[in-house]
């Protein structure tokens, strides 16, 4: 049965990872610092470093490549190559057991861009490790792991400011009992800057009565991230009743 592996990150971490794995072996290999940065089109703040700690045993050999991303109403991603947008030094490295490689990663793409945008920075680990894992007493067998870590750079003027609002409310999931599963809402992004969906502060309104809502309680689909001009559903699952709306705090 092939499984993917799962880790646990901030709420607010718009950084994703992909991995090669078969037989359900749950896999450390290693560790990218950080996962989501925010960058300056131009200046000293167009640039920031990428840290990968090696916690595995043998050596690891990555190495960076550059996606622009665009994302759907339903918050799937899809990567465009942008190698040329970014210089990333060094590009590939061989890390030993236990130790750190710091990555450079400055953005060189058009500096007078006016709106925010999306990409990922993806660690891609090229050799392959090997694992024993046990599949009935006394019988082992060797599983091949490769991960890759997707980390998101944002690329936005410093003045830029998203300006997120709900363009429509909660409404019951299609096929779906509305007094037990989930409900879908909708907000979009006139704003110059991209909206980290996670960061913002949402409330539930039900029976007069409003109430913080937890984030994970939330689904963004794939990524928080909404571009300017985009719009996203945003799931909130569990029975809320009828009636329930979404609030966005910051709204007023």
């Amino acid at each position: 049965m092939v499984t993917p592996v799962t880790r646990r990150f901030a709420a607010i971490a718009l950084a994703a990872f992909s991995t090669s794995l078969c037989l359900g072996v749950t896999a450390t290999a290693y560790q990218v610092q950080p996962l989501t940065y925010f960058l300056a089109p131009k200046g000293p703040k167009s640039q920031t470093r990428l840290t990968v700690i090696n916690t595995d045993a043998t050596q690891l050999d990555a190495e960076l490549a550059v996606f622009s991303v665009d994302v759907d109403v339903d918050g799937k991603r899809a990567f465009t190559p942008a190698d040329d947008q970014f210089l990333i030094f060094p590009p590939q490295a061989s890390i030993k057991p236990g130790a750190a490689q710091s990555f450079q990663v400055r953005y060189i793409g058009d500096p007078a861009i006016t709106q925010g945008r999306i990409y990922v920075v993806r660690v891609k680990q090229l050799n392959i490790n090997y694992v024993e894992r046990e599949v009935k007493p006394g019988t082992t067998s060797r599983v091949a792991i490769m991960l890759n870590f997707n980390t998101t750079a944002v690329v936005q003027p410093l003045k830029a400011h998203d300006d997120v609002a709900i363009v429509s409310n909660l409404t019951p999931l299609a096929g779906k009992d509305a007094k037990s599963a989930g409900f879908v809402a909708t907000v979009a992004n006139s704003g110059d800057a991209v909206a980290d969906l996670s960061a913002l502060k949402w409330r539930l309104l039900r029976n007069g009565k409003s109430e913080d809502l937890e984030i994970m309680k939330l689904k963004f689909g794939e990524t928080s991230m909404l571009a300017p001009g985009a719009q996203r559903r945003v799931v909130l699952d569990g029975a809320i009743g009828q009636g329930a709306q979404l609030q966005l705090a910051s709204a007023g």
